[in-house]
């Protein structure tokens, strides 16, 4: 009897604590959703009250403003994730979540101490022309020439630090002459990550100018592997003009595009596509290489390229000499026909006004948006710089800046122009860089917004 009364005394013990758990239990529930709607008021009481007051998850990006633990107050306008009007041009300024400068903007002193790198070839003129990163080996190209013999094509790797890397061509430069003093040029780079070759293109100074292009080895000499010496020239016929002015590589499909101008009916469009030995590749437009004329002798020059390698289509920017010059963006399909999908024609022309000079100097291509960038100048107020935003049907994409149109004055009629433009899918920015018409001309790099998709929504572009 007493072993029966201890089971049920220590059963009703047991229900007792049991059913206290529960009730513990389902009240804190109660506290905690009231809590997580309290917070949730609270944060939605600051864009009540103080109109100007946003909330948003780290990062925060502040322009003239200050952040504290994800608020941003009355003079902030860049946030990340809200869906609020923001000022073209992207802040230098980023302040992480907890209150804490991330990035300035500033020269960055781990590369060759103070974020600048010089090069003097102490013959005259040296000129960078193109720039490449190779992140598979954190080398840095520089192409351009020196004014050597003439001029000659030029070639610089450096280090992740600055410094020069010597194991490439034994002092980090690399140096091309033609021929006695030829004016030879590295106007354009591309880097095949996948065999570790270099392709540099330009011109060399013979038969008035002849198309140029060179491929690299990893260690600074020339691939022979490429048309039997590793240069690659093109004379259109006797002593025209013809110039690389871009290079692209499709790996997908072992093919270098090289765009630029042909000395043919004044300057025309040129784009040609090599196999990877070097050899033009005939099934683009019949002999590997296709022309653009806009109407007689007009000058039309290619300055830029980009390529949609998941719809295998090439984009050519530069200028045809319409109304003083025009904005020109073509678009061509595998075969080298021009893609009738872009604009109707395959070709896509902007004109700031009569006949203001307005010239494209760079693309990209923003493949997570469908997108297309073309950087440059347009002759308004001696001139400015200008940015486009295409969609892929060739229309101006009235989502950036609510008519696809960007344009930066940096003062009455001063002369300014954005001449190379890189994309930075990865945080969505759009570099721009070139000059400004102060202090005669000054270096300019300009960053954009150009999506911003934080909770599924979009901030106002551009």
């Amino acid at each position: 009897m007493r072993m029966a009364w201890c089971i049920i005394h220590y059963v009703t013990i047991y229900i007792f604590i049991f059913i206290m758990l529960k009730i513990k239990s389902f009240f804190q529930t109660i506290l905690h959703a009231l809590t997580v709607i309290s917070l949730v008021l609270y944060q939605l009481s600051f864009g009540l009250i103080y109109p100007g007051t946003a909330y948003a998850a780290s990062p925060v990006f502040v322009n003239n403003g200050t952040a504290n633990s994800g608020n941003v107050y009355p003079s902030s306008q860049n946030v990340l994730g809200l869906n609020i009007s923001l000022p073209p041009i992207d802040s230098d300024t980023f302040i992480d979540g907890d209150g804490t400068v991330v990035s300035t903007g500033t020269l960055d002193t781990t590369w060759d101490t103070d974020g600048i790198q010089t090069y003097n070839s102490s013959a005259g003129s040296d000129i960078v022309k193109a720039v490449l990163f190779d992140s598979v080996n954190s080398k840095f190209y520089v192409a351009g020439y020196q004014q050597t013999n003439g001029y000659d094509a030029v070639v610089l790797r450096y280090n992740a630090d600055g410094s020069l890397d010597t194991t490439w061509d034994s002092d980090g430069i690399a140096t091309f002459n033609s021929g006695g003093t030829q004016i030879d040029e590295a106007l354009a780079i591309a880097f095949d990550s996948a065999n570790n070759k270099l392709y540099v293109g330009g011109q060399q100074g013979t038969n008035g100018e002849d198309i140029l292009i060179m491929r690299y080895n990893a260690d600074g000499s020339l691939d022979t592997s490429w048309d039997g010496d590793g240069i690659v020239t093109h004379n259109s016929s006797g002593t025209q003009s013809d110039i690389v002015q871009a290079l692209v590589l499709d790996s997908g499909n072992s093919k270098l595009y090289a765009a630029g101008v042909y000395g043919t009916g004044g300057l025309d469009f040129a784009v040609l596509r090599y196999n990877l030995n070097g050899a033009l590749d005939t099934s683009w437009d019949s002999d590997g290489i296709a022309t653009y004329n806009s109407g007689g002798s007009q000058i039309d020059m290619a300055n830029a390229i980009a390529f949609d390698s998941g719809n295998n289509k090439l984009y050519v920017a530069g200028e045809q000499g319409t109304n003083g010059k025009d904005f020109a963006v073509l678009r061509y399909d595998s075969t080298g026909a021009l893609d009738t999908s872009w604009d109707s024609d395959g070709i896509q022309t902007f004109n700031s006004g009569g006949v203001q000079q307005d010239t494209g100097y760079a693309i990209a291509f923003d493949s997570a948006n469908s997108k297309v960038y073309v950087l440059g100048v347009q002759g308004t107020n001696g001139n400015d710089i200008l940015v486009l935003r295409y969609t892929t049907g060739g229309a101006l994409d009235s989502t950036w800046d609510s008519d696809g149109i960007q344009s930066y004055n940096s003062g009455s009629s001063q002369g300014d122009a954005a001449l190379a433009g890189y994309l930075d899918a990865a945080n969505n920015k759009l570099y721009a860089a070139g000059y400004v018409g102060v202090n005669t001309q000054d270096f300019v790099v300009l960053r954009y917004f150009i999506n911003n998709a934080g909770n599924q929504e979009t901030i106002a572009a551009g």
